[in-house]
């Protein structure tokens, strides 16, 4: 029999997993790849299918759903102060069917679940739901729940054989039933966290490779007599982690040194020490619990994140967590093991310096090109076992190229990792193997880059990427032809992979096509124009505004969070003249070394975003009020390269790749541009399901003009002026009319303005 469910995946901001059924929450599993969770959760249910568990019988998938998002702020008690946290849910929605209209909702985060009449009502009676939820609740509550790095649903189907079944059920009840099984009790610490070292010895943590030296120095540094605390400190995904996994499986192989032969390593995050805690001196009383029995059993404490330790505290406690531990770990009682980036010790040490001090530093390294190869050719061994596929020869090496081209490739080998799993999540079921083109279509997915722009085997089409361009920005030519240069760049690799893709000032009068030119740029690259992130810099010109960029409630900041979330996209900065001298030094950083750090400390790159300023300087001294006459070409950019000299403070403007001077429309270029948006108007859905055809009279163009165009603001109000004088009366006319299905109109050009009229 088949049973189907729907898994609930969130990664976390370590890169590993959390990985549920949907709708029972407590069949759960941790760790650092997906198919490994799968698997162990599928095993899990199987086993409760056979032992007869009724409540997961029949289908759990759902099918129908449809994913949405809630942003809303929500109001948390700070140091007895209330303050403001804005938070992102998952909502999961589907109608029931009938005439009640009535919507299942699903916030798999909370493990929240409704039934609300109207769609209208769905969206705020979750944000009702959530609000209770966390009323009152202290920060560190809102925090612990906060969208992390992505979330995701997967189908995962179970199946039990009435064999299975059978054999099952015969063992219960034949004639040789042994004894009923005692288990013995639970460890205490168990309910505060996870046994490394059994978890280890059940196959659920993956091995290191090529890091014995690494594990060595930790083993020594962990058995000190002096200091048994050690800090492993390299960049995300270069294998921290992996060096804690391959310590258990030493413990589990018997092969570790003497001081640490037979002992636990308990994975507790600083969080779980304070969670649920309520009254003055319950989470210290938990604290002394679990270093107690740590201590008594001469067993490892992994913290996992060190910033995420040292801000662990509750409020009104006056004590946190790091410092409840640093006099054990300083007497050398306590063995603490914690990982961390490089900016995230340096956000540390502003928090609590001595307790940072307290460990022993280990760096790790990424590993050279060779290793990380081979890393990933296990990987898809294992990874080919387990899903019955196989991967033809050159596909890790292609993975290894795209991610090292267009990703994280700082974060290998895991950013490597995560595609070869990716691209069998992708994998149609009827696939046996997986080729090269398999791992640059599973990037372009995650990424939303185009395919062609992946693909080393493909050559791009310049003329096509010329023309897609053209027929969205009118007369604009040197502008559109250094975007097209932009992306033969990525094309071939040969943009610094440790700065933004690319880097623009457009500059020109309002209302030429600069967020234009940026948006096409995003529906190109990206796949969709919603991939623009805009901010309006004359909201950051008072003294301290730069500050919101980088820093806020949570410690996001406005730009950082932005790009956490989607790290492919493309920043448009408007208006950029108007902002505090604070916002260019932010700009410096991401421009010259294409990362931030945010307020909790941890850093976001920025090599997989293309930014965009726009400026209005040097407009002042421009032609006439009118329409342009031919551009003025190097008299122009110089004026606007003058501009821009005077402004900007060298050190930004020689970190900017283009600048971008946009001509001033021409009377032929408006018409142009009139004659599309009247086309698109034309052409919508309103008219064509009707079968409706509009003829425009020749003159209608020239009313569009006259009355669409502003020299001060450019074509901008040019939309404004199609929907009010052709699609505002085209709508009027349609609903007088019970059935126009089929007619021909005409517009044309009347004493009043323009008039619809039809055609026999």
């Amino acid at each position: 029999m088949k049973h189907r469910f729907l898994l609930y995946i969130r990664e976390h901001h370590t890169g590993w997993f959390t990985s549920s059924v949907l709708t029972h929450p407590s069949y759960a599993a941790f760790g650092p790849h997906t198919s490994e969770l799968r698997q162990e959760i599928a095993d899990v249910l199987e086993e409760e299918l056979l032992r007869g568990n009724s409540s997961l019988g029949g289908d759990h998938a759902f099918e129908g759903y449809e994913r949405r998002t809630v942003n809303l702020e929500l109001k948390a008690v700070q140091h007895e102060l209330l303050v403001t946290v804005p938070m992102r849910f998952t909502l999961l929605v589907r109608p029931l069917g009938g005439k009640s209209r009535t919507f299942e909702v699903r916030v798999p985060r909370l493990d929240l679940h409704f039934r609300i009449v109207g769609e209208d009502n769905v969206g705020p009676w979750a944000e009702e739901m959530i609000r209770g939820a966390f009323h009152l609740k202290d920060v560190t509550t809102l925090l612990a729940h906060q969208y992390e790095r992505s979330e995701r649903f997967e189908p995962l189907e179970v199946r039990v054989s009435e064999k299975a079944r059978a054999k099952k059920a015969g063992s219960k009840g034949g004639p040789k039933k042994p004894e009923a099984e005692i288990l013995p009790p639970p460890h205490p610490l168990s309910v505060y966290g996870t046994e490394l070292v059994a978890e280890a010895k059940a196959g659920r943590l993956a091995r290191a490779s090529f890091r014995d030296p690494l594990v060595d120095l930790l083993s020594k540094a962990l058995c000190s007599k002096r200091n048994k605390a050690a800090l492993l400190v390299g960049a995300s995904g270069v294998g921290k982690t992996a060096l804690v996994s391959e310590l258990a499986h030493r413990i589990t192989l018997q092969k570790a040194v003497p001081g640490l032969a037979g002992a636990s390593v308990w994975s507790i995050s600083g969080a779980r020490f304070i969670a649920g805690a309520k009254f003055l001196g319950e989470w210290q009383a938990r604290a002394q619990q679990i270093v107690t029995l740590i201590q008594s059993a001469g067993d490892v404490l992994y913290v996992g994140s060190l910033l995420e330790l040292v801000s662990a505290e509750t409020r009104g406690s006056g004590l946190s967590v790091a410092q409840f531990l640093l006099p054990l770990m300083q007497a050398g009682e306590l063995c603490v093991l914690a990982e961390a980036t490089a900016d995230a010790v340096s956000a540390a040490e502003a928090i609590d310096a001595p307790f940072v001090r307290a460990f022993q530093r280990i760096p790790v390294p990424r590993l050279p090109l060779e290793h990380t190869t081979a890393i990933l050719e296990r990987a898809s061994e294992r990874l080919a076992r387990e899903h019955r596929l196989k991967y033809l020869p050159g596909t890790v090496a292609a993975a290894l190229d795209v991610v090292a081209r267009f990703g994280d490739a700082e974060e290998l080998p895991g950013s490597g990792l995560t595609l070869l799993e990716e691209m069998v999540r992708l994998a149609p079921t009827a696939t046996a193997e997986l080729a090269p083109s398999h791992a640059v279509r599973a990037f372009a997915q995650s990424s939303g880059f185009p395919e062609a722009l992946l693909d080393p085997a493909v050559r791009l089409d310049l003329p096509a990427i010329q023309a897609f361009f053209r027929q969205r920005v009118i007369g604009q030519e040197p502008a559109l032809e250094l975007l097209c240069n932009v992306i033969l760049l990525l094309k071939s690799g040969l943009n610094d992979p440790a700065k933004p893709l690319g880097s623009f000032l457009f500059m020109g009068p309002t209302g030429v096509g600069k967020t234009e030119s940026a948006l096409s740029l995003a529906e190109y690259l990206f796949g969709d124009k919603k991939r623009l992130s805009r901010f309006d810099l004359s909201e950051y010109a008072y003294p301290g505004s730069a500050l919101r960029l980088v820093d806020g409630p949570g410690g996001q900041g406005e730009l950082t969070r932005v790009v956490r979330e989607r790290p492919f996209s493309v920043l448009l900065f408007d208006e950029v003249e108007k902002a505090d001298p604070g916002v260019f030094d932010v700009l410096l950083q991401v421009l010259g070394e294409g990362r931030l750090t945010d307020g909790t400390g941890r850093t976001v790159r920025f090599g997989h975003t293309i930014v965009i300023l726009t400026s209005n300087l040097g407009v002042a001294r421009r032609e006439p009020v009118g329409f342009a006459g031919p551009p003025g070409g190097r008299e122009r950019d110089r004026r606007y390269l003058d501009a821009a000299a005077r402004f900007f403070r060298p050190e930004l403007l020689n970190r900017i790749d283009h600048v971008v001077p946009f001509d001033e429309l021409s009377l032929a270029t408006v018409r142009v541009i009139a004659a599309r948006l009247l086309e698109a108007a034309l052409d919508r859905e309103g008219l064509s399901r009707r079968k409706i055809r509009v003829r425009p009279d020749a003159e209608v163009l020239e009313v569009l003009v006259k009355e669409g165009f502003d020299p001060k603001y450019g074509a901008r109000p040019m939309k404004r002026a199609v929907e009010q004088l052709v699609t505002v009366p085209l709508a009027k006319l349609l609903m007088g009319w019970s059935d126009a299905s089929g007619v021909e109109l005409r517009l044309s050009v009347g004493e009043d303005g323009l008039r619809l009229t039809a055609l026999p």
